[in-house]
This record gives C-alpha cells, structure tokens and sequence, in this order.
C-alpha cells in the first residue's frame, strides 16, 4: 500500500475515460494493475481490493517494475511490453549509464515512499471532510439501520477509511446505497470477526452533497444492548482514514456524533474487546491537553506509558499483541488537564 489509495483509482479512471490522460509512460505502467498490457476497469476492481485489504499483495503483479530508463516507447500511452532488463556481453571494463526506474504499481499520483528506513509522509490538505452520525440507544436482538450524513461534502472525489466497531455488541448485516452508489463492492469485509470494515468509494468528478442527505446507510443486529457512539467510529488501523477533494488533494477524514457533548472529556471503552491481535482506544478532548496514556497489569504493574500533546477533538491510540507482550485482564488509564480516566481491557490468549 506504500504510496497507493483511493485517488490513485480516481486518476486511473480519469484516463481510462479519456478525460485526463496519464502523462508519462511509467504511470501508465503503474496503472496496469493486473500485469494485462491494458488499462481498463479490470484494473480498478484489483486496485480496490488492494486498498480495502481484501488482497495483501497484488496476485498478479508485483510490487515495483523496474523499466530500464531512457528506452523508446513508441506510444507513450501503450508502452507494453517493455524492458526490465539490461544485458551486456564481454564486460571488459567499467560502464555507467545502466539505469532503471523504479515504478510503483497503483501509485499513479507518485506519492510512494522509495526509502526503505525513511517514514512516509501525508501532506494533507487544511481542508476536511466531517462525516456526521446521530447517537442512539442499541436495544438488545434487534437490526439498527445507521446512516452516514456529512457536514461539509464539497466537491469532494472520494474517500476512505477503517470502520472500526464493538464486534461483541454489534454484527454486521449489510449496506444499504443512498446519495452515494455504494455497495458492498466498496467494502472489505474479510476482517468482520476482528470488528473492521474497510471502505473506498470514489466518484469521476466532485461531489457535493447537502448535510441532510444520507451518504450511505449499514444495518447491523445488536447483540448487548449501549449507546452506538461508545461502538462505532472511523479510523486508520486498516485503511488509511483521507478523503480527497476535485484538485485530487488529500484531506482529513472524521467522524462525529450529533447528540454526544463534545465539551466533555471522554475515554471510551476500547474496540474491539476481548481482542486478540489489536484493539483501538479512542477518546475526546475538549481542548488542547498533554494527555499521558498508561497500561498496567491486574497488580499494578506499569507495561506501557506515554505522554504527548493532543488537539482538540476526538483521538484515538492502537494497541497490539507485540507492544503489550502480556495477556488477560488490563487497565488503560487517561491522565489531562479536564480529567482522569480508566478503563479495563482484555487480551486473549
């Protein structure tokens, strides 16, 4: 996924249709998904399942390609086949020049990172895209339909996210389509039993939408009865949670709760819970505060503790196996300026 998202599938589809032609012959190359020497819907379909986790590795390409540079491509626009090699006969003294170029298959925007011990870096743009939910109440053996509104849809091309959710308390059933023509294609549905659902939906050309219009709706069975706002919210454990604007920026994507005091500082109990693997640990802030997070075990004992500063708003802090390297009954506690907070969490064995 290094360097690849859902604008990639927006920009691949702008050239497919002759819109916006890709303008080199490597983002061509990086375009052809599935290794066929076209681009074509076909490629979109692979790309999607890549984002969305369905695949972990591309079945029929590989990561990189490596085209040798400066060879003649006679059609820019179908540089296929091309070569990856460079062979040389009788080597009797040093040469230069044999270089190739690196192209990163689904990364067509170039945004990938090419250092192997660097850290990637999201330039994002200030803009945002605030997906809105109401609260309710989880009654116990019943099918609660959920819709998705957002407060600010302007001119934005698409988006994606991890949908993380109490999968103790809630079970999903399936997607209903509203404003948008999102369907189950759009999600990734292989880590249900660890409570993710990954989403990327993606439009031609930009959307704008009222804040009353329902983007899309999920229904799930309720299986313990709560508040949806303590089970439910977006994140980045799966998918990287961005949307993007018409000008193909990136920027940040949230989710709120409309019926939920945002002026009071929360800790939520941990999704999903017991977990074996990871779990996520969200909280609120109502404003700016150094927030020290810390787990211990049942006698007390420290195994994690972490002081940083946070905004505003509402945040959230993934926990796995490795960093824990313990299992069974744990605390988490939240220590900031609007309040103290703990939580008990369990990781099986």
């Amino acid at each position: 996924l290094n360097g690849v998202s859902t604008v990639d599938l927006v920009i691949i589809q702008r050239h497919i249709l002759g819109i916006q032609p890709l303008t080199s012959p490597y983002k061509v190359i990086a375009a052809d998904i599935n290794n066929s020497g076209t681009i074509n819907g076909l490629d979109l379909v692979e790309l999607r399942k890549l984002i969305l986790g369905i695949y972990v590795e591309l079945p029929q390409n590989d990561s990189w390609r490596f085209p040798v540079e400066d060879q003649y491509f006679a059609d820019q626009f179908l540089p296929f086949p091309f070569d990856e090699s460079i062979d040389i006969n009788n080597l009797r003294t040093d040469m230069s020049g044999q270089d190739f170029i690196g192209v990163k298959v689904g990364d067509v925007n170039a945004s990938a990172n090419a250092n192997l011990t660097g850290t990637p870096v999201n330039t994002r743009n200030a803009k945002s895209l605030d997906i809105v939910v109401k609260d309710m109440g989880l009654i116990e053996g019943s099918i609660v339909t959920v819709p998705f509104y957002a407060k600010n849809m302007n001119d934005i091309v698409g988006f994606q996210s991890t949908m993380s959710y109490n999968n103790s308390v809630l079970e999903f059933v399936g997607i209903n389509d509203s404003a948008l023509d999102i369907t189950e294609d759009n999600l990734g549905l292989q880590n249900l039993a660890g409570g993710y659902i990954t989403l990327s939906w993606n439009s031609l050309n930009g959307v704008t939408l009222d804040q009353d219009r329902v983007l899309f709706e999920i229904d799930f069975m309720v299986k313990s009865s709560g508040n949806l706002s303590e089970q439910l919210f977006l994140s980045s454990a799966l998918t990287s949670s961005e949307a993007y604007d018409s000008e193909l920026n990136t920027i940040n994507l949230g989710m709120s709760y409309e019926g939920i005091d945002m002026s009071d500082f929360v800790l939520y109990q941990n999704i999903p819970n017991p977990f074996a693997e990871e779990t996520e640990i969200r909280f609120n802030l109502p404003g700016t505060s150094a927030v020290t997070f810390t787990v211990y075990d049942v006698e007390g004992r420290e195994i994690i503790r972490r002081t940083s500063n946070y905004e505003l708003g509402n945040h959230t802090i993934l926990l796995n196996r490795a960093e824990l390297n313990t299992t069974g009954v744990m605390y988490y506690k939240l220590e900031t300026a609007y309040g103290t907070a703990t939580r008990k969490m369990i990781q099986l064995r």
